[in-house]
């Protein structure tokens, strides 16, 4: 299939799956409330953020098996890739068993550390039903997931992750409708996760009749999964810490406003992932083909994602409140409206998704030894500034911690990739960056000039509609008066997806 088809079939499939997420997304922790409380809402929020540490065991084995596989399956090298997946295949079950220890342990520790009113045994089964969900991946399916995105079919994954999320959500929908326990919602989604596991292993062994998971597997493809490790770590710290501090350091009902933020957030994250997956492989082989052409490519990219991102949070950040206030509309255990949020998780979330290009580059180049102290770095500023002051701060200061270890990771990785990968300033990069930052700030002092009565559902969606793209049409609009030649060369990009042929 060549490089535009499926580029094509990445984007509408991954934004297509991403919106139904975000929709079911929506309505699911809604219905938690009503139906269980902040607290459980907090509870479930809290183990899935804590399964995402546990995940550490993986140890960078993902990134490095992709990151080998790009040479190889670039040039149709089956032999060099199986030697790759081969090790991949053994590493993952060997991380799978210590992956099952620790989430029995966790299932018993954990419910005896927080303070809850939920029983000790419900939480035990839902951290228990959880992790069996996510074990799954590591003994069966890990391996396909990684040729799936390193071959450029993210669009298969994106299109099976659609059908089991609308499975596990209708499904945790009619359940919590009928009344049933929380415990019996948890074990619907792991049956779900389980046939996810069985229909991936069928299309992987029909469409890769090449692979042979007992080929002489070369575990030298994956030496880079120790310096990967350090940036693993990093992701999850800067991604999880938030909601562990505020577990330990203050409640759960705290943890459930985080997490409700999070989640609208999170729905730029998610169209931005549909955008990063279509295309991260197409980079990946312009980098190993053809310098000029990676340039250009590059370049186009990195602008028209940071703009693109940028413009996306501050839709967001616009609408949060009036939208919060709907959504936990009758809900008075704790108070979900707070007007300094939403400034601070829009630079959370804008450093997190604006870097990406720069850190993308870095997962194609391997050059995970060379930065691997940056990493660590950004995690030490963010424990320590964390800690300290989400206990004077609450939520506002554990993002704060996370503000303050993005930003440096941020300006180190422009300064990094421009200067020791592409070989270039770093002005362009920091042109695009002031740019949207002041876009972002006018656009919020602008919003604020008109302030309908955002009092219902349909008027905010009425009102989202024109406003939203005369955000997208301010933001595209002045970086073409910037940047002229990069956002032709980006025009010109898209037509050539849009091509058929």
């Amino acid at each position: 299939m060549q490089d535009r088809k499926k580029v094509q079939n990445n984007l509408l499939v991954g934004i297509a799956g991403q919106a139904v997420a975000v929709l079911l997304g929506i309505i699911l922790p809604r219905l938690v409330l009503g139906q269980y409380g902040s607290e459980v809402n907090g509870l479930l929020s809290s183990v899935t953020n804590i399964y995402a540490y546990i995940a550490i065991v993986e140890a960078g084995v993902a990134a490095a098996s992709c990151q080998a596989l790009y040479k190889p399956l670039s040039e149709k090298d089956y032999s060099r890739a199986n030697a790759v997946i081969a090790a991949c295949h053994r590493q993952y079950r060997r991380i799978g068993s210590v992956y099952i220890a620790l989430v029995v342990l966790f299932s018993v520790v954990y419910p005896l550390l927080i303070a809850t009113e939920v029983p000790f045994v419900s939480v035990v089964l839902i951290i228990l039903f959880n992790g069996i969900g996510n074990a799954v991946n590591f003994f069966f399916h890990g391996k396909y997931l990684i040729l799936l995105r390193a071959d450029g079919k993210q669009y298969v994954r994106a299109g099976l992750d659609m059908a089991s999320l609308m499975a596990r959500q209708v499904g945790k929908i009619v359940l919590i409708q009928a009344g049933c326990d929380v415990v019996v919602v948890q074990v619907a989604s792991m049956l779900v996760s389980i046939g996810q596991m069985l229909w991936l292993t069928r299309y992987a062994k029909k469409h890769y009749a090449w692979v042979d998971v007992q080929a002489k597997p070369d575990y030298s493809s994956l030496v880079q999964s120790k310096h990967v490790l350090a940036h693993e770590v990093n992701y999850l710290i800067t991604s999880n810490l938030d909601t562990v501090l505020l577990t330990f350091f203050t409640n759960l009902k705290t943890v459930s406003v985080y997490s409700l933020y999070t989640l609208l957030y999170g729905m730029i994250t998610r169209v931005l992932q549909a955008v990063r997956d279509a295309l991260e492989f197409k980079i990946a082989y312009e980098y190993h083909r053809s310098k000029e052409a990676f340039l250009k490519l590059f370049e186009a990219y990195e602008v028209c994602y940071i703009t693109f991102a940028t413009a996306l949070i501050s839709i967001v950040s616009y609408f949060i409140l009036p939208f919060m206030a709907q959504y936990t509309a009758g809900i008075t255990d704790v108070n979900y409206l707070d007007s300094a949020l939403p400034p601070l998780f829009a630079l959370v979330f804008l450093f997190a998704a604006g870097r990406y290009p720069s850190d993308a580059l870095i997962h194609i180049s391997g050059h995970f030894r060379e930065t691997k102290k940056s990493a660590v770095a950004e995690t030490i500023i963010n424990l320590v500034v964390s800690i300290v002051l989400v206990n004077f701060w609450g939520i506002s200061g554990a993002l704060l911690g996370t503000i303050a270890s993005s930003l440096f990771r941020t300006v180190y990785l422009i300064q990094y990739v421009n200067r020791e990968l592409i070989g270039r300033g770093t002005g362009k990069t920091y042109l695009c960056w002031g740019v949207n930052l002041a876009l972002l700030v006018g656009a919020g002092g602008l919003g604020r000039l008109m302030t309908p009565a955002l009092d219902s559902y349909v008027r905010i969606f009425l009102f989202c509609v024109p406003y939203s793209i005369a955000t997208f049409i301010l933001f595209f609009g002045v970086m073409t008066l910037v940047m002229p030649e990069t956002m032709k060369n980006a025009l010109g990009l898209l037509k050539s997806i849009r091509r058929r042929g």
